[in-house]
């Protein structure tokens, strides 16, 4: 995975929206297991949330983060490591 990018209404004045908890919980933790991964995390204001990795070759995946958990954004991000992985091989 070459970078990780975290977008939408993430710490708006709403109750903060899973993705923005999430980010807030867990981006320390990421940055320490992945120091040299770019971890992008870009507020914009009304736009749904959205994480989406980079890999080799320019192929990207995303997915959208409104309504999940913190555990199935854990899931999904470990999806898209595996997919990275696979695109690999």
């Amino acid at each position: 995975m070459d970078t990780v990018r975290v977008f939408g209404s993430l710490l708006g004045e709403e109750p903060k929206l899973t993705g923005g908890t999430f980010v807030e919980k867990n981006y320390k933790e990421l940055k320490t297991l992945n120091p040299k991964l770019p971890i992008l995390i870009r507020e914009c204001s009304g736009a749904e949330p959205q994480l989406w990795a980079r890999f080799d070759f320019g192929v990207e995946k995303g997915i959208k983060l409104e309504g999940l958990s913190e555990a199935q954004i854990s899931k999904a991000l470990e999806d898209l490591v595996k997919a990275g992985e696979i695109l690999k091989a």
